[in-house]
């Protein structure tokens, strides 16, 4: 496995992402437990590991060294949400049906990551 990124760029148009989400299925084959894929005796380039390019994709590195210093570039958390198929139709339609005194409920990361 590859280390997840640390700092990342947030850009966004036309204002800063809080947050940016991905929902992929990354599992191991026999067991079908969650995994990260990757292949450390390749290259670290989405060219030469094309089935896990989204890794590059979703936690987007500076360009250059001049970029870390950019307003945009935020030290990141990435977090993994290990329950499948939580991008349901049911699911999103109970969310939209919360009364407001169970609105909290979207102050938490899981319910913020199905969101955006």
């Amino acid at each position: 496995h590859h280390n997840i990124r640390s700092r990342a760029s947030l850009w966004g148009f036309p204002s800063m992402r809080p947050m940016r989400c991905a929902y992929q299925p990354d599992v191991e084959e026999v067991s079908n437990l969650p995994e990260w894929k990757f292949n450390s005796t390749r290259k670290d380039d989405p060219k030469e590991q094309p089935d896990i390019a989204w890794h590059w994709e979703f936690i987007q590195a500076p360009q250059n060294e001049a970029d870390y210093a950019k307003t945009y570039i935020e030290d990141v958390d990435t977090k993994a949400l290990l329950l499948p198929n939580i991008l349901d139709v049911d699911i999103l339609m109970a969310l939209a049906c919360i009364s407001p005194e169970y609105s909290d409920l979207f102050k938490r990361l899981p319910v913020q990551g199905i969101i955006y």
